[in-house]
């Protein structure tokens, strides 16, 4: 269960697996959800989790965190939870790179998405028990894909969920503490820690009835999950729709009427270390329709683009835009910063740039200008990443960023939604290159935050064998026995 006592922002917290140290980046107790980060090659790592993951993972020192920001910004390896994700995008709704290196790289509109889940066929749930009666839920079937996983099926009433496990934790409840009796709650946000089964899993509720279910087993060999990855296909057949296929991610999704199903298996961080397993259930009209309710709404202000982006976020997350999968080779760098410098040319590229010495084989540097700053990590002498932040970004440049970037990268890899508000992330991968962007609406004056990130991912690859070699107690968790969501 989560601690009595909500981490608060800038706390230092030991990994209880390692002893490594990171510190609470950002905390949101009406949601339960937090940013944990900690110092990688190069780097941060970040992972959104609630507090009961946190407390299983972390423990408090009773130190504020001193920052590695001395020496880097904090560029972000964007390692987000997606199960946490993908929850916080389907309720959170009711609540060219520029010619020159200096200035800010440079439309997007979605046609809506609807959908019933008022249909006369297909399956629905069986008669509510609870004390508040809630309609039944029909949804349109053909019973090709299963609609129960583990012990949640969709439709089914609140009441029957807690009948399956009673110490399932709301997550909809005040302030996110779970208080509100999830029976009462025809918007329940139920959660089962991995702790018994290994998988963990959130199930959302609309009007009584459960419309969404995500399940994730994370920080797994990547021999246990191609197991998952071979199991799935014997068990629901060839994908209707290949989102994504590349060097190390894999993501499928199947459509059985209003039913879709989403699998992905994606590194969990480095991309020859852990990997991490995501199902998705959803009844699929029901997911647009709360998007498209909350985005009519009056009086939304310069954070508009976080539910476009939502929207256009979830028809692709589901297969719904039927766009073909684009592979491009991608660049090396920014115009004026790339991959594999050496030290002399990043010093001629930015002059007055300090490349200060971390270990034998790390440099490191920050050069802030104006209107941006630029960082760089160097391994073994040679320019391993580069990063790049703009800030006081307005909402009109980062729809037109995004659109353009999809146009000359391709198709990504990964997309992470706006979570809290907070942030979208969007990567893309080739054999040499990952590159993440993230766009941020700050909490200060709401205006917009853009970084880029460029990895080369053979000496990202060297980097992580070293900092794995001094950190030998850092293991694959064990996957279930069945290695199989169903």
């Amino acid at each position: 269960m989560a601690s009595t006592t909500f981490p608060e922002e800038g706390a230092q917290a030991r990994r209880k697996a390692d002893g490594l140290i990171g510190e609470v980046y950002a905390a949101d107790p009406s949601k339960d959800l937090l940013t944990v980060r900690w110092s990688a090659r190069p780097g941060l790592n970040t992972i959104v989790c609630t507090s009961e993951q946190f407390a299983r993972d972390w423990e408090l020192t009773g130190k504020k965190s001193s920052s590695p920001k001395k020496f880097i910004k904090p560029f972000v390896a964007v390692s987000v939870f997606m199960a946490v994700c993908c929850f916080v995008l389907v309720k959170g709704c009711d609540s060219n790179p520029a010619s020159s290196g200096s200035s800010l790289p440079q439309d997007n509109g979605n046609s809506s998405a609807t959908g019933s889940d008022k249909s006369s066929t297909g399956p629905s749930a069986a008669s509510n028990t609870s004390p508040t009666s809630y309609p039944e839920l029909h949804f349109v079937s053909a019973g090709r894909l299963p609609t129960k996983l583990h012990i949640f099926r969709l439709g089914m009433s609140v009441a029957e969920a807690m009948a399956e496990d009673s110490n399932l934790k709301n997550l909809h409840g005040d302030s996110g503490s779970g208080s509100q009796s999830p029976e009462s709650d025809p918007d329940a946000q139920l959660e089962q820690g991995s702790e018994r089964t290994g998988f963990y899993e959130t199930a959302s509720f609309s009007n009584g009835r459960l419309t969404y279910i995500s399940s994730t087993v994370s920080n797994i060999s990547p021999e246990d999950a191609s197991l998952f990855n071979r199991n799935i296909l014997v068990q629901l057949g060839k994908p209707d729709i290949e989102i994504y296929a590349g060097p190390s991610a894999n993501v499928w999704v199947w459509i059985d009427g209003d039913v879709r199903i989403r699998y992905e298996n994606n590194p969990g961080g480095r991309p020859t270390g852990a990997r991490s397993v995501h199902l998705t259930m959803v009844i699929y009209p029901d997911v647009i329709k709360s998007i498209l309710v909350h985005r009519s709404k009056p009086g939304r202000d310069a954070t508009q683009w976080d539910e476009d982006a939502n929207l256009e976020f979830t028809k692709h997350y589901y297969g719904d835009d039927a766009s073909p999968v684009i592979r491009k080779q991608l660049p090396t760098g920014l115009p004026d910063v790339r991959l594999r410098m050496t030290p002399w040319q990043i010093r001629s590229a930015l002059p007055g740039i300090e490349l200060i010495r971390m270990s034998t084989d790390q440099q490191q540097g920050e050069l802030k200008a104006q209107d941006f700053s630029t960082d760089v990590a160097l391994w073994d002498g040679l320019v391993s990443f580069v990063g790049r932040t703009w800030e006081k970004v307005s909402a009109d440049q980062v729809v037109t960023l995004r659109r353009n970037l999809m146009e000359e990268f391709g198709t990504p890899s990964e997309r992470v939604p706006p979570v809290m508000n907070q942030f979208e992330s969007i990567t893309w991968e080739d054999e040499h290159t990952k590159i993440v962007y993230m766009f941020s609406v700050m909490a200060t004056d709401k205006s917009h935050q853009i970084q880029a990130f460029y990895y080369d991912k053979q000496m990202s690859a060297l980097s992580d064998a070293a900092n794995a070699a001094e950190h030998p107690s850092e293991q694959f968790k064990p996957a279930p026995d069945a290695h199989s969501f169903f």
